[in-house]
């Protein structure tokens, strides 16, 4: 990737104002969106130019001195995220009853150190499973498939080249090598590493991919994976702009000089971070990606805070994961938490490959619990390929178990919980096969003998015609739940809406449903705190003609 371009010092001079000035020049990076033809910078992608100011001002006033130059439609401090700070460990291989004190499970896959990756089994049998290997073979019996192929972008540093990780391709975008190494086979290399190197993307690359039932080493979570790397970090931190360089071209979009990818990715992995807001500009490139079809798993931060003051995981349209303790459902002590954090799941003991062949490493972290979230959201894109971002972030989050250790139980608020994957799949699998979400007549064409009784038996309040039975979602788990309606008019030019009812009950019957008329959507609250759905209504409209 070339290296930003030095605003002139004509530029500089003119943007810069009055006020208390370092006494050397400090070069700062931005990345701004033009007003105009705009000749200086670098060309990042999405109509944004990163360019660097070297002046003798403060960070604060040279943005704002570029704020208000009229040449630009937005100006974003271009900051620097790293990988948040992870332990690693020597792995040595225990059996279960030392590791958990419990009895090993009937494992489905040979993979030798699957018994020891508990955190994709059974959560019935491990206080810390994901259930990500039942999820995995549930979807794969009731759709009669291993699912299609789903492409997975990690955006990290350190990725090594490892016959267990099925890489399909993958650039390098990190302005901050000065060897020049760009395509997967030059800078997916351990000579290429340097000394700085942790292996942290190649670990989490292996948490998807690492080949399943061949053997060897660790399971991957997903079946039918390509993996894709983008070098964004070196020596584990980079520039925003190179991140979001990396998420651009993970969805098709042509960056700068770099090699187009061959098709979009399904999921992208930010296991990043840095202590700052959700600057317009990442969470436009984030918006891109989940309006492409792409969903954006990020975590949640090691600083044991409030995530709220970290991006990625402060920004909207994303899946946040916090950590949890090893074989427990208690959080991490490093893990941040709080209203930004969507679901928890282990981040301590983590299995991941190495650079070395055959060599497997436990890791700690956000960073790798994330990678267990991903690749739930990766098996539901592999089996239902319509679910949208934003619905599989819905079906993880409201599949979670309880904690009832969590910050959240703590206050009142149990709503958030450990990721289970088995549930997700099933709530994906009864939406995607109408068993839920569904508006349909209490009366179906077919049942003329009974309607055809409707008239004489029942007065015209109990008449079977005319009613529906609404069917939301089951969350008989969880305590302070109810199902809110919503009818917009057909014929709104504003989409405005209004509230038809309210019930704590899954699937009610009801008089008040017109879909003739209007369009039906609805929130799920919790302790009278809502969230709208983006579950889409299936509205079966066939009567009998007794009733039409």
């Amino acid at each position: 990737m070339k290296t930003p371009t030095k605003l002139s010092i004509a530029l500089v001079s003119a943007l810069s104002i009055a006020g208390v000035a370092h006494a050397d020049n400090v070069e700062t990076t931005f990345v701004v969106k033009p007003a105009n033809t705009y000749s200086e910078g670098t060309d990042i992608g999405a109509g944004y130019k990163r360019i660097v100011v070297d002046n003798n001002l403060s960070e604060e006033q040279k943005l704002s001195s570029l704020k208000n130059s009229g040449d630009f439609l937005e100006v974003n401090i271009d900051r620097k995220m790293t990988s948040p700070t992870s332990e690693k460990n020597v792995f040595f291989t225990e059996t279960l009853d030392t590791v958990n004190g419990q009895s090993s499970e009937e494992l489905s896959l040979d993979d030798p150190y699957l018994e020891n990756q508990t955190y994709l089994l059974s959560s019935s049998k491990y206080s810390n499973g994901t259930n990500l290997q039942l999820a995995a073979d549930y979807l794969a019996e009731v759709n009669g498939t291993e699912g299609e192929t789903v492409r997975v972008l990690v955006v990290d540093g350190s990725f090594y080249e490892n016959d267990e990780i099925p890489y399909s391709e993958g650039y390098s975008f990190a302005s901050d090598r000065d060897d020049g190494k760009t395509s997967r086979k030059d800078f997916i290399a351990l000579e290429e590493a340097g000394s700085c190197s942790k292996e942290h993307g190649t670990a989490i690359a292996s948490i998807y991919g690492a080949k399943r039932d061949n053997g060897e080493s660790i399971a991957g979570a997903v079946p039918n994976v390509e993996m894709v790397a983008a070098e964004a970090l070196v020596c584990d931190e980079g520039y925003t702009s190179d991140i979001a360089s990396s998420m651009l071209w993970g969805a098709g979009e042509k960056v700068g000089d770099a090699v187009n990818i061959s098709e979009p990715v399904d999921v992208i992995n930010l296991s990043l971070g840095t202590n700052a807001e959700c600057s317009p500009y990442f969470q436009s490139v984030i918006d891109f990606a989940v309006n492409s079809g792409i969903q954006v798993h990020v975590s949640a931060g090691n600083s044991s805070v409030d995530a709220s003051e970290n991006t990625p995981g402060n920004c909207e349209n994303v899946m946040t994961t916090g950590a949890l303790g090893a074989y427990s459902d208690t959080l991490a002590d490093f893990s941040n938490y709080g209203d930004n954090v969507d679901v928890y799941a282990q981040g301590v003991g983590i299995l991941g490959l190495d650079a070395v062949e055959g060599s497997v490493s436990s890791w700690n972290g956000t960073s790798f619990a994330v990678g267990l979230t991903g690749s739930t959201g990766a098996l539901l894109k592999s089996h239902y390929p319509d679910v949208t971002p934003l619905q599989a972030y819905w079906f993880i989050k409201r599949s979670s178990r309880l904690l009832t250790n969590s910050p959240e139980c703590n206050s009142g608020n149990c709503e958030k919980g450990q990721l289970d994957a088995l549930a997700a799949a099933v709530r994906a699998n009864e939406y995607f096969t109408a068993e839920t979400t569904t508006i349909k007549p209490v009366l179906h064409a077919g049942e003329e003998c009974l309607s055809g009784q409707v008239g004489t038996y029942f007065t015209e309040e109990m008449a079977l015609c005319g009613l529906y039975e609404v069917s939301f979602e089951a969350d008989s788990d969880k305590n302070g739940v109810t199902y809110r309606l919503h009818a917009t008019d057909k014929t709104s030019a504003n989409g405005a809406s209004f509230v038809v009812l309210e019930t704590p009950e899954s699937a009610i019957v009801t008089r008040d449903i017109d879909v003739d008329s209007f369009n039906y959507h609805y929130s799920v609250c919790t302790n009278g705190e809502c969230e709208v759905s983006p579950l889409e209504f299936t509205v079966d409209e066939t009567t009998p003609a007794e009733c039409q």
